[in-house]
């Protein structure tokens, strides 16, 4: 049997996995782990809190990247297994704090987890004086590694299921969807981690003759993507030259065009590299030119994305492009001077990330504190924060409209994303502090029309906050809920109705809105001809008289759904819902 074995290459695939276990047990053990909670959720076994769960497997996901990090840092570092162990428990420590640690650390697992993976491309180079051909062989092997193992995890998946399906159908087994989802989670958290694993390279120096690239690779480079980002190049500089001879204002999506621009542009000159002196003339441009051509969009990146923060303070996504132009910045003039290796490019990037999740000064941080402060001095300015305490509006003064929708957009971002401002935590209360309605960014200072500019808003201005509601007669009540049409159709609002019962409650693409109560069929409601009747007959008027009243069911549950706003658009004469605010009744059937 042994030599059958051998003669079919098993024993040493099997000799392989054993050896990258025996290389990478820290991590082959977070691996395994995540299978198991896996398992566990998919067979309804409740051994921790479903919060707990989540926040176990994304500590384990990140000790799978920490702990192959630190593995590799010691191999090169040729350090001993006392030190080795050290270097990755405190490492993995602060990972810990992140993920059992409030919920609003989440979003920093945003610049984390990409942070990880770049530290993996430069792990045993950090420190040493390696050439650019030993990273780049060493990261051609790695990354073809995990394309690789990604590839055989997704085919193992597909025709395990397939083949299970079959078995399924033929024999009437009467299977349910869990053992598909063991074979997905055997595949994506066994198979294709250990797998990515084997692939990593055990020596670290490389000379030229491994520096190769494949074919497919080395006529995509340059046929596809180094015309592709010459023709980008061109088009952007074209509009840069509008912008010098009209002297006008940059748009204000400008500042992320030229971030996909400098991004892709690193990406490819990272994955050509050995290719720059030898191949197509669109190739040895881009190369030869495209740190100096980098300099002009840097600028007019900081130039737009500095007066979109001086405007409106800065958050998240403004966080991030500013800090992508002092990166960009610090690449193009470090390889213009020549100081700078491949190495640094992804090294660079992770601890800029890091930069960005941790601490007074991560995006998060740094946003809230501008738009608290943005808050304060428009507050201040009007007399509605005085020492410490908001003042409201006495019915003799009143303040300006655009401050008013400038309050309103200010609190929209504070309260959305978690934040406390003075005490207060939402906006009926923040508002009515203040004593004045709350403006949408959608409203008009001169009309009340309800369609403009090819938009429509519906709202009923009457709130329910802090008021009594009947809901006699219906099993479950579910306050105001606001949801916005996205064509991933991922914008769901989890909503838990009891210990065992959840409703999701999504708007979908043709003004669809729909609930999904526990496991059972989703129920819908078509606002189209709603929209379309209020456009046509109340185009000049975007005030609702009480809410639009809408009942649908299933076979276990009705519901009453209680439209408090509807907004959207009006495409080829058809009105199109893409957003609105609800209240929810349900009743067991």
């Amino acid at each position: 049997m042994k030599a059958l074995l051998q003669k079919i290459n098993i024993l040493n695939h099997f000799d392989d996995v054993v050896e990258t276990v025996k290389r990478f047990p820290l991590s082959v053990m977070c691996a395994g782990w995540v299978f198991v909670l896996t398992v566990l959720t998919i067979a309804d076994i409740d051994v921790f809190k479903e919060e707990t769960i989540g926040r176990i497997g994304l500590s384990l996901t990140l000790g799978y990247f920490w702990f192959g990090i630190s593995q590799l840092v010691a191999e090169s570092k040729g350090l001993n297994n006392i030190k080795h162990m050290a270097l990755a428990i405190l490492g993995f420590i602060p990972l810990l704090f992140i993920t059992f640690g409030e919920t609003e650390g989440f979003f920093r697992l945003a610049f984390i987890i990409p942070a990880l993976l770049l530290f993996l491309m430069v792990a045993p180079f950090i420190r040493n004086q390696d050439s650019n051909i030993s990273f780049w062989v060493f990261n051609r092997n790695v990354w073809f590694g995990v394309a690789v193992a990604i590839v055989a995890g997704g085919i193992l998946a597909a025709g395990t299921s397939a083949a299970l399906g079959a078995i399924n159908y033929l024999f009437d087994l009467n299977l349910r969807e869990k053992p598909y989802g063991y074979i997905m989670a055997f595949c994506f958290t066994i198979l294709t981690p250990i797998y990515a694993l084997a692939f990593i390279p055990k020596t670290f120096n490389f000379d030229e003759a491994q520096c190769n690239v494949p074919t497919q690779v080395n006529f995509i480079v340059n046929w596809i993507l180094a015309p592709l980002i010459i023709v980008y190049m061109i088009i952007l500089y074209a509009y840069f030259i509008k912008i010098g001879v009209n002297w006008e204002i940059p748009k204000g999506q400008l500042s992320f065009m030229i971030t996909g621009f400098l991004g892709a542009g690193l990406v490819i000159y990272l994955i050509s590299w050995p290719l720059h002196e030898a191949q197509s003339k669109a190739l040895r441009f881009f190369a030869k030119f495209f740190f100096i051509a980098m300099l002009v969009p840097i600028v007019m990146q900081i130039v737009s994305i500095g007066m979109r923060i001086e405007q409106y303070g800065v958050t998240e996504k403004r966080y991030i492009v500013a800090a992508s132009a002092v990166w960009f910045a610090f690449i193009a003039v470090g390889f213009l001077v020549q100081k700078l290796k491949l190495k640094h490019i992804p090294l660079s990037l992770a601890v800029l990330l890091l930069v960005s999740a941790i601490g007074p000064w991560s995006a998060r941080d740094v946003s809230f504190s501008s738009q608290h402060n943005r808050m304060e001095a428009v507050l201040m300015e009007h007399n509605l924060l005085v020492e410490g305490k908001i003042i409201g509006l006495d019915t003799d003064k009143e303040v300006p409209f655009e401050v008013r929708q400038n309050i309103s957009g200010i609190a929209d971002y504070i309260f959305r994303h978690d934040h406390d401002f003075y005490g207060f935590d939402e906006n009926y209360r923040f508002f009515k502090a203040l004593n004045f309605n709350y403006v949408s960014k959608w409203e008009n200072k001169n009309t009340q029309a309800a369609l403009r500019d090819g938009r429509f808003n519906y709202t009923f201005s009457e709130t329910v906050y802090n008021k009594t509601v009947t809901v006699s007669g219906v099993d479950y009540y579910i306050p105001r809920q606001y949801i916005a049409q996205n064509k991933s159709n991922r914008n769901r609002n989890k909503i838990k109705i009891t210990d065992d019962i959840e409703a999701s409650l999504s708007m979908l693409e043709g003004s669809i809105v729909q609930i999904i109560i526990g496991t059972g069929r989703p129920i819908t409601f078509n606002l189209t001809e709603l929209a379309n009747k209020y456009v046509q007959e109340s185009p000049n008027n975007n005030k609702l008289k009480a809410p639009i009243e809408l009942e649908a069911s299933n076979e276990n549950y009705s519901v009453r759904l209680d439209i408090f706003s509807f907004m959207g658009k009006v495409k080829n004469d058809v009105a199109q819902v893409d957003s609105a605010s609800t209240v929810i009744y349900i009743t067991k059937r």
